[in-house]
C-alpha cells in the first residue's frame, strides 16, 4: 500500500501486513484512534505511535505506511496504555 494523504488534513494512512488487525487502539502526541475492519491507521509524518489491545501496550513505531508486528518495539516503561502518551 501507498500511503495516502486523507482529504483536508495532514494525516496519512497506513497498514498492517500482517493482515488486517482490527480493533487495535493507536495513539501519537496529536491524535488517537481504533484500526477499522481493514486494519488501517491514520498517523502524521515523523510521530511515533502507540499500539494497544485495550489498556495492554503492545509496542511503538515511527508512523509508515506499512508496518508489522515485528516493527513494534515493546518498551517496559510504556506499561499501560493512555491515549496520547507516545
Amino acid at each position: 500500500m501507498n500511503a495516502s494523504r486523507v482529504t483536508g488534513t495532514d494525516l496519512l494512512v497506513g497498514e498492517f501486513l500482517d493482515g488486517p488487525l482490527v480493533g487495535l487502539d493507536y495513539c501519537t502526541a496529536s491524535h488517537q484512534g481504533v484500526t477499522g475492519a481493514d486494519g488501517r491507521f491514520s498517523y502524521r509524518a515523523g510521530e511515533t505511535m502507540s499500539f494497544a489491545i485495550g489498556k495492554l501496550a503492545i509496542g511503538t513505531a515511527v508512523g509508515a505506511p506499512a508496518l508489522t508486528l515485528a516493527s513494534l518495539s515493546g518498551d517496559e516503561s510504556l506499561g499501560h496504555y493512555a491515549p496520547g502518551d507516545s
